[in-house]
């Protein structure tokens, strides 16, 4: 009989606590008291959301523009700034320089045919809408020109035409620093029968301290798989 006994005692303990865990009871809520805000007070008994709803603007209370500046559209080409594209020219080569940063937005290799367009030269770099691939240069120093100063195009050929070089040499001033009152020159080069693109920098040091300056030099681009390459 006791074991009858601890046997039944043990069911109904099992099954009381099954009942609970089957049909758990409802947790009491404790309304809190209601906040005003800008968009008015909730009605009373309501509760909060975890995301509130926006606000409406009416006339007695104007909404409060955010702090935050809208996120602007994305663009698909690199240059912030439209600078004056020109065109260098070798025998093997035709690079598109853009003056805003010295940028070379595009590289045709001549004597390669593109594998989309066989009446085309291979496009080795571009910068459209649907593609981006581009070389920056610049210097890091103080007051010196990056991949985003505005430069000027000294005059000079654009076209190698029978010579062994052919030159672009883009000068922007240096306004602050130690070499301020000074200016640098972005010289990209060409060479006869070369696949090479020489980039150099020339500064000027318009200040009496020496100058340190460090060239960068790197490619952009995006992360779409070629189409057809």
């Amino acid at each position: 009989m006791l074991l009858v006994v601890i046997f039944a005692m043990s069911g109904f303990f099992l099954w009381n606590e099954w009942q609970k865990l089957a049909n758990p009871q409802p947790a009491a809520t404790q309304s809190a008291p209601a906040t005003p805000s800008a968009g008015g007070a909730p009605a009373p008994g309501s509760t909060a959301s975890s995301v509130p709803a926006p606000a409406t603007p009416s006339a007695s209370a104007p909404a409060v523009p955010s702090s935050a500046p809208a996120a602007a559209a994305p663009s698909s080409t690199v240059s912030a700034t439209t600078g004056e594209r020109i065109t260098l020219e070798s025998d093997l080569l035709r690079l598109v320089v853009n003056t805003a940063g010295g940028v070379i937005e595009e590289a045709d290799l001549k004597t390669q045919q593109s594998t989309l367009d066989k009446s085309q030269p291979y496009q080795l770099l571009l910068n459209t809408r649907e593609r981006v691939h581009v070389a920056q240069a610049g210097l890091i120093g103080e007051g010196l020109p990056n991949h985003k100063t505005v430069y000027v195009a000294e005059p000079g050929p654009r076209k190698m035409d029978g010579a062994d070089t052919v030159q672009l040499r883009l000068s922007a001033p240096i306004a602050t620093g130690p070499a301020a009152g000074g200016k640098v020159e972005q010289v990209i080069t060409l060479k006869k029968g070369s696949y090479l693109v020489d980039v150099a920098f020339e500064i000027t040091n318009g200040g009496q301290a020496p100058v340190t300056a460090t060239a960068y030099y790197h490619l952009l681009r995006d992360n779409k798989m070629p189409v057809g390459e």
